[in-house]
């Protein structure tokens, strides 16, 4: 009914219960397709005590539900010297799927299954899940196996208490990165041993017991040496009880060597040796690669025998034609089937274009008539590869400005193209000769291919280079020693007919021209010899005592030159090295020290100090008048006078070009105020030009220090009906009411507070003199005055009354006045 082999035995009471002994041989093509049965395999379930050996299952198909295995679905007794190829596939939803055992219980000894497998869950390339009791030694696994969160590359789930020794799986060929048993390897890593080894990952395999007799190790027992190996491009193979491990081996998977890119098609020139090029290296396949090509072209070698390294092509081609190249890559692999070989295959042109170029229009070219003009180049082999109908030019001259502006169309086997020329006007220095290059586009063409050239006759004139410079007028600018001089050269484009003369001239003196070891020479001499020597003219800058930058011009006039009166203009730019600034002197005394203050003054009109003056001078000669402004940003200081003619009228000076290092003197004057408080004044000194200039708006400042002559305290007068006459007293009152008890004064401050202040009036002798009011409207009670910056001089009246006593003598009693401010 198409489900193929029934599995011998199962899990459920009827397991298979006895030593089975393959001796060697292969059943071939098991096929064992049962989607809903459990234990499936050749054996469904293997019963512990029990063994099989020496059996080999190459290409199988086998596919059950649960417990699915090659060779047993359910392992409880031993298994040895055992292999499976082919397929093995659990079901959806199923459980424990292995190459060669499903779910195994037992030991597994000298085994190895390349079979892929796929199912559910617990799926491994030999054991789908290892229990407590079940064993894995000497063993491996290079099938794929299928992406699961519970997969492995040897076992899919390992239980605790089993064991896994000495056992490998294939990470590129299983594509599992883990196992839940064994060690991953490499292919290479797994094929490269041709023997057991004294170390190495197969060392220990001839040293278990393979035919289960309790003697282990093959130098004790010849039946345990259970494994061949072949060439280092193969995994080992079982040779156990009779094995055809040649079949085996023949059976492995071939792999094919594969090419890592592709080569481009080249074209080359038949005239000359080319670059040297690496054909990309081929990688897999069985054993070591060797390379060979065919269809090169005559001249051309391949590989490190006859070029400088392997894989490469080299040589000098020397017959143009069309070449279909294939390099075959060839693994070690003895059976040379085609699998063993990957080839590569690319195609080389080897053609020999010329041109020849020659000016038509006009017939010869000159710099007068260079722009849009055009050349004819004459082409011979224009088919320069198949598909290639078009061909690029390049124009390779050292004539400055010139470039190909438009390039005709080239049709495969045009004889000519016509290149179209764009001259900017930069001068020559000689004649020229035009050259062009021919490229196949997008090959690889190389070199000139020129056999014509067109020359260019420059035209009658003066080169100057360069057109402008840059000096300093101090000639010690940034650390040199000559900054203030800088040069320029002069030559002829063409040969004159006789002397020619170039003489420089500065517009400006700014700037001095000298051509040669004499002072102020300035006229060069080109003869019909020596035109094509460039001749030197050197410009300086001389010192001024303006702050102004300059550009200056230095012409120059040509005689002796057909055509030619003139040459270029140089521009000489000066880097100017005074600064534009005010300077002012504190102490007009000392006529060579600028010194900006303080000045030092005070408000008593009799003071030495009450009006103290300074000088003021421009640090640079002006292009310009410049008028300064003197101004005080305090009323505690005026700028008295500034031209000796209308005292503290004028504040403005005024300097020129002839007197701006003459100083000129401000007059400050302290002004007398109210209060007692030092003060310090900004003066500014501003200048002002009629245009923009240097000097406009620079600004110089001093400082004014006032010190104030008015002393904080009180002023009083004892008789309040002749406020102006300051007695301070003192009052004289009697006990006898009748007469004088009660006297009156008056009190103000004697200079203008910075804030409002509150005055406390207390009698040191209450039982004598009280204060009785201050106010004039509640009597006895206000004994505080209030003084604010507005009327800190306005009288205020404070009244006393004598108390009566009972003593005999007369009492003088003291009044005092506290002043507060807050804060």
């Amino acid at each position: 009914g198409g489900a193929g082999f029934e599995p011998i035995g199962d899990d459920s009471g009827n397991r298979f219960s006895a030593t089975f002994k393959g001796n060697g041989h292969a059943i071939s093509n098991l096929f064992i397709n049962r989607a809903s049965r459990s234990d499936t395999g050749l054996f469904g379930a293997l019963q512990a005590g029990h063994r099989i050996e020496g059996l080999g299952l190459p290409d199988a198909y086998v596919s059950g539900n649960n417990w699915v295995g090659a060779l047993v679905g359910s392992q409880y007794g031993a298994i040895a010297a055992c292999y499976s190829t082919g397929q093995v596939a659990g079901a959806a939803g199923s459980r424990m799927t292995g190459g060669l055992v499903g779910f195994a219980s037992g030991a597994i000894v000298a085994a190895y299954s390349t079979a892929s497998v796929s199912g559910g869950r617990d799926i491994g390339g030999l054991a789908g899940r290892l229990s407590r009791s079940g064993s894995i030694s000497a063993s491996y696994a290079a099938g794929a196996v299928g992406q699961l969160a519970t997969s492995g590359g040897l076992v899919g789930v390992r239980l605790p208490g089993s064991a896994v020794s000495a056992s490998y799986w294939d990470t590129a060929s299983s594509a599992q990165t883990t196992s839940a048993g064994g060690t991953g390897k490499t292919t290479a890593e797994l094929q490269g041993p041709v023997a057991y080894g004294a170390s190495g990952i197969y060392s220990g395999w001839n040293d278990v017991d393979v035919d289960g007799d309790g003697v282990t190790g093959v130098a004790a027992d010849a039946d345990d040496d259970a494994w061949a190996f072949g060439a280092p491009y193969q995994y080992p193979a079982l040779k156990f009880a009779g094995f055809d491990a040649g079949a085996q081996l023949d059976a492995q998977p071939d792999i094919a060597p594969v090419f890592a890119a592709a080569e481009e098609d080249k074209v080359f020139r038949s005239d000359g040796a080319i670059e040297a090029f690496q054909i990309p290296a081929a990688s897999g396949g069985n054993g070591a690669i060797s390379y060979s090509a065919s269809g090169l072209p005559m001249g051309l070698s391949f590989g490190a025998g006859n070029c400088a390294t392997a894989r490469a092509v080299c040589g000098a081609p020397s017959t143009d034609g069309v070449w279909t190249v294939t390099i075959t890559a060839t693994d070690g692999d003895p059976n040379t089937q085609a699998s063993d070989q990957a080839t590569l295959t690319f195609m080389i042109t080897v053609a020999t274009p010329t041109a020849a170029i020659s000016a038509t229009n006009p017939s010869s070219l000159s710099e007068t008539n260079l722009d849009n003009a055009t050349v004819t180049v004459a082409l011979t082999k224009t088919t320069f590869a198949s598909g290639v109908t078009t061909a690029s030019f390049t124009l390779t001259t050292d004539a400055p400005g010139l470039s190909i502006d438009s390039v005709a169309t080239v049709a495969s086997g045009d004889a000519s193209a016509t290149l179209t020329l764009d001259y900017n006007g930069t001068d020559f220095d000689t004649a020229r000769t035009l050259a062009v290059t021919v490229k196949a586009a997008a090959h690889m063409l190389q070199g000139d291919l020129t056999t014509g050239s067109v020359a260019v006759t420059p035209q009658a004139g003066v080169l100057v280079r360069p057109p402008g410079l840059t000096v300093h007028e101090d000639p010690t600018a940034g650390g040199a020693t000559n900054a203030n001089q800088g040069s320029y050269s002069v030559v002829l484009e063409s040969q004159p007919p006789g002397d020619v003369t170039v003489t420089a001239a500065s517009a400006d003196g700014a700037v001095r021209v000298d051509t040669d070891a004499t002072p102020l020479t300035r006229t060069l001499t080109f003869t019909t010899t020596s035109w094509e020597t460039a001749q030197t003219v050197t410009v300086a800058a001389q010192q001024d005592d303006d702050a102004v930058d300059e550009s200056v011009s230095v012409t120059h006039a040509v005689t002796g030159y057909p055509g030619v009166t003139t040459a270029t203009t140089v521009t000489v730019a000066v880097d100017d090295d005074e600064t534009a600034g005010i300077l002012l002197d504190a102490d007009p005394a000392t006529t060579n020290v600028d010194e900006a203050g303080p000045l030092a003054l005070d408000e008593l009109s009799t003071s030495s100090n009450h009006s103290k003056s300074y000088t003021l001078r421009l640090s640079s000669e002006p292009t310009e008048d410049v008028t300064v402004t003197i101004t005080s940003d305090d009323a505690a200081v005026a700028v008295g006078d500034t031209d000796g003619v209308t005292p503290g009228a004028q504040n403005t000076l005024t300097f020129t070009a002839s007197n701006w290092a003459t100083r000129q003197t401000v007059t400050l004057t302290a002004q007398q105020d109210g209060n007692s408080i030092s003060e310090r004044a900004t003066v500014t000194n501003a200048a002002a030009t009629a245009s923009t200039s240097e000097y406009t708006g620079l600004t110089a400042t001093i400082i004014a220090a006032v010190t104030d002559k008015d002393m904080p305290g009180f002023v009083f007068d004892a008789d309040p009906t002749m406020p102006a006459t300051d007695d301070a007293g003192p009052l004289g009152l009697k006990e006898d009411h009748a007469t004088q008890a009660s006297a009156g004064y008056t009190v103000r401050l004697a200079a203008q507070p910075t804030r409002d202040a509150t005055v406390t009036i207390t009698s040191a002798n209450t039982a004598a003199v009280t204060v009785d009011d201050v106010d004039s409207v509640a009597p006895g009670v206000q004994n505080t005055l209030t003084f604010t910056t507005t009327t800190w001089n306005t009288r205020q009246t404070v009244t006393l009354t004598a108390q009566s006593d009972d003593n005999g003598y007369d009492e003088t009693v003291t009044i005092t006045h506290a002043a507060a401010t807050t804060p």
